[in-house]
């Protein structure tokens, strides 16, 4: 549209430069808003030993899944408000834990098949097109995490234990998948 001069470009270098603080203090606000959430799960955490314990099996556990070292691996920038949202689910899930574990143990049956293949289904996934499928299956099963104990806080997705079928198939088909050089 417009044609290229030095003081367009200049002007075209400017605007990026003004997007980009915005891009890093918005980074900057999202982690920091997950950093104090996870930060309140590990409170959780910590009261385990007293009257006052808010926990769940496997809390700990998913905890260190969603914020262990390797998290900016898992986790695009685009996706932390999502990370936010699992984690205060998990903060969700632990109060209602508390007030009703039956119940608790009876929706986490729901999610357990998942737990229990996600592991298996990462030791498989060697390429970075199986890792990208395992990823979306990964992701999906926090969505349906969150549909099951804390639908209050909405899904990035629509989420059923059909799409997480889905999701697994396609996984598998990627690691049963060899590479065929082109001839």
């Amino acid at each position: 549209v417009y044609p290229i001069t030095e003081t367009r470009v200049n002007e075209v270098l400017t605007q990026a430069k003004e997007s980009q603080k915005g891009l890093v203090y918005t980074l900057f606000k999202q982690l920091s808003q997950v950093l104090q959430v996870a930060q309140d799960v590990r409170l959780l955490l910590d009261k385990k030993k007293t009257r006052q314990a808010i926990v769940y099996p496997g809390m700990r556990r998913q905890l260190e899944a969603l914020t262990g070292v390797d998290f900016f691996e898992v986790f695009e920038v685009s996706e932390i408000s999502n990370l936010q949202r699992y984690l205060r689910a998990m903060i969700v899930r632990a109060e209602r834990a508390k007030q009703n574990l039956a119940r608790d143990m009876e929706r986490a049956k729901l999610i357990a098949p998942w737990e229990a293949i996600l592991p298996k289904l990462k030791a498989q996934c060697e390429t970075r097109h199986q890792r990208a499928h395992f990823k979306r299956l990964y992701l999906a099963t926090e969505e349906y995490r969150v549909s099951v104990f804390a639908q209050e806080l909405g899904t990035a997705q629509k989420i059923s234990p059909k799409r997480l079928e889905t999701e697994k198939t396609a996984v598998e088909s990627a690691i049963r998948e060899t590479f065929k050089p082109d001839h």
